[in-house]
């Protein structure tokens, strides 16, 4: 997994790069949270490519299991996903998830960012 720092709308937050992590464990989670405690965030940036066939097959448990981490160790994140949302259970997960206030699904960075660093 590489990382990297962004500063902006004064706040920081991690960006995983894309190509760099596939979450097929919970241990994926932990290592994106140990690095925003590195970095001194609680808000991270994925790329959708992170997500794998595994993870959007809600049935396995382990979208839930990853995204549990998060809300435990108060990360927010972002998923920046520019494909359309697949149909099924995962986009009915989106759909909810976008209203909450720990983990969202965005098709535009700039709508990514300012919910990161925003309040």
């Amino acid at each position: 997994m590489h990382v990297r720092v962004i500063e902006a709308g004064g706040g920081r937050y991690l960006e995983v790069l894309p190509g760099t992590l596939a979450f097929e464990s919970e241990d994926q989670a932990l290592e994106v949270v140990a690095a925003c405690g590195e970095w001194d965030t609680c808000a991270a940036l994925l790329h959708g490519d992170a997500l794998t066939r595994r993870f959007l097959d809600l049935t396995t448990g382990l979208a839930g299991a990853i995204l549990q981490k998060f809300v435990n160790y108060h990360v927010r994140v972002a998923v920046l996903w520019t494909a359309p949302i697949p149909e099924g259970r995962f986009g009915e997960y989106v759909r909810e998830a976008n209203r909450g206030s720990h983990v969202r699904v965005f098709a535009d960075r700039a709508a990514a960012e300012a919910w990161l660093v925003g309040p």
